[in-house]
């Protein structure tokens, strides 16, 4: 695990504030997407725009909000957003965005990262009587979770959590490809222009309410088609999360929202993030009757060349081993899950 440098701001220079109260929580929106901005290592999973949502739609009736936040100087510095859910097992302290989101964690203004660590271990020790056990997933491998400088009181167990398949977006990525594949790609693209016009439609905010409408049909009409099942969009409260993310994402210029157009119609959808020097491939899907076409592959095709275009230096796969992924060139990079059951006397 990657080690902390030395700094100079130390744990007494933090303030710690509890945040318990929704209405306390969704008042740090703008100062929390300020701090996730200066955390240029931060992902979209991470900002306030994602977990804000996750808390309306799908966690308010799940538990109880327990939010750390950190202070220098009156400037938000440090965020631990977590929930407390109980159940048979007890009181539970997760993250907020589980079930959803493919990394979770604090973040922690760089220039705090010692300082803000210690004040996280002495939060999680000062109220675990407030909880049972903690069970942190999807962790990086840099999460300051995996680095706490001191000891919490309790057993705590570090394992891996899942694998989250990354291409290498090199400028010569096309040619790294198998040759069975690349022709197989460069034979779609023309057969499917052979069909109509052809058009990549990116979102902007006039029509990201079509781009988002198609990609909930074809997305759960491809999952229908394949076994039965229905996507991780047919429930609602999941489409009201993300019609919340959607425009707010957009507005940080985060979004990657895209239809394929044949003759008009929208027959694939490719719904991801970018952010730095990183792309995510969160969702995507299809019309089961151009599936012939290849046009999922192709869709992700033109998002890795779009996204090396604009700066990106990796193409995430997120949550997953589908063996799809690989025949990108994809390598598995590894989350973790922190676990500490408290001890009671």
């Amino acid at each position: 695990m990657p080690r902390f440098e030395l700094q100079d701001v130390s744990v007494d220079d933090l303030i710690a504030d509890r945040v318990t109260s929704p209405l306390a929580f969704e008042a740090l929106r703008s100062e929390w997407r300020a701090l996730w901005t200066r955390c240029v290592d931060a992902t979209p999973f991470q900002s306030p725009d994602w977990l804000i949502p996750w808390w309306r739609h799908l966690g308010a009736g799940a538990g109880q909000l327990e939010v750390l936040t950190l202070r220098l100087d009156q400037r938000l510095v440090g965020l631990a957003p977590w929930v407390v859910q109980t159940d048979e097992n007890g009181r539970t302290l997760r993250s907020l965005g589980v079930g959803v989101s493919d990394y979770l964690g604090p973040i922690l203004d760089p220039d705090v990262r010692i300082a803000g660590a210690y004040a996280i271990a002495e939060f999680l020790n000062t109220y675990q009587l407030s909880w049972d056990r903690a069970d942190f997933s999807d962790l990086r491998p840099d999460s300051v979770l995996l680095n706490l400088p001191m000891p919490v009181a309790g057993a705590v167990e570090i394992v891996p959590c899942a694998s989250c398949p990354s291409v290498d977006l090199h400028p010569d990525r096309r040619a790294r490809l198998a040759s069975s594949w690349r022709q197989k790609l460069d034979y779609d693209w023309r057969r499917l222009r052979r069909t109509g016009e052809v058009v990549i439609e990116r979102v902007q905010e006039e029509n990201a309410p079509e781009l988002f409408d198609a990609l909930v049909e074809l997305h759960t009409a491809r999952w229908t088609e394949k076994d039965g099942g229905r996507g991780v969009l047919a429930d609602e409260a999941v489409q009201r999360f993300h019609r919340d993310v959607v425009p707010a994402f957009l507005a940080v210029e985060v979004l990657r929202l895209n239809g394929l157009r044949v003759d008009g119609a929208i027959v694939a959808s490719y719904y991801g993030f970018l952010r730095g020097d990183r792309a995510y491939y969160y969702l995507g899907g299809f019309s089961p009757e151009w599936d012939r076409f290849g046009v999922g592959n192709l869709m992700v095709d033109d998002a890795m060349s779009e996204a090396a275009r604009e700066g990106a230096h990796t193409f995430d796969f997120l949550r997953g081993q589908e063996a799809y992924k690989y025949r990108w060139g994809a390598r598995d990079e590894i989350t973790f899950r922190w676990t500490w059951r408290v001890p009671r006397d």
